[in-house]
């Protein structure tokens, strides 16, 4: 079983018929640390492409997260257009935005989800200053039912 120290980052080997259990510690070598033994040495560490995708998810949430608080405004406000029609579009854009960033997550284009989900917060919001919360919902809500 391979291990590798936290603190020092040296990686060792450690013979299979030594029982090392999730929770043991083992002493690093090279820096005299404690090592606590996190996984089983069964377990396959090897990322497949669900996890990508589930990491991508949880990414496009946190930049959400963010979007919505630190106040961003790059999506340009539009003046000639209605009130309803306006706000038609921007929902558009977003879905468009959306949908691109699942699309590349689960691609695997880790850096073109990030970017296609930063413009899908900016344009939320974008929205979330000029409407409300309930008026963009059910907006989106026609647009992804007539979509189907």
């Amino acid at each position: 079983m391979k291990i590798q120290c936290l603190w020092c980052e040296y990686s060792y080997k450690i013979d299979k018929d030594v029982n090392l259990r999730v929770g043991s510690e083992v002493i690093c070598p090279k820096c005299g640390k404690n090592i606590l033994i996190l996984r089983s040495p069964r377990v396959n560490t090897s990322i497949n492409a669900f996890t990508n995708f589930f990491i991508i998810v949880i990414l496009i949430c946190i930049g959400t997260f963010i979007f919505f608080h630190n106040g961003h405004n790059s999506t340009p406000v539009s003046s000639s257009s209605s009130y309803e029609s306006d706000l038609i579009e921007r929902c558009k854009d977003w879905l468009y935005y959306r949908n691109r960033a699942y699309k590349l997550g689960r691609e695997g284009d880790q850096k073109g989800a990030a970017e296609a989900s930063a413009k899908m917060n900016r344009y939320y919001d974008d929205m979330r200053k000029l409407f409300s919360e309930s008026e963009i919902s059910s907006t989106i809500g026609r647009l992804e039912s007539s979509t189907k």
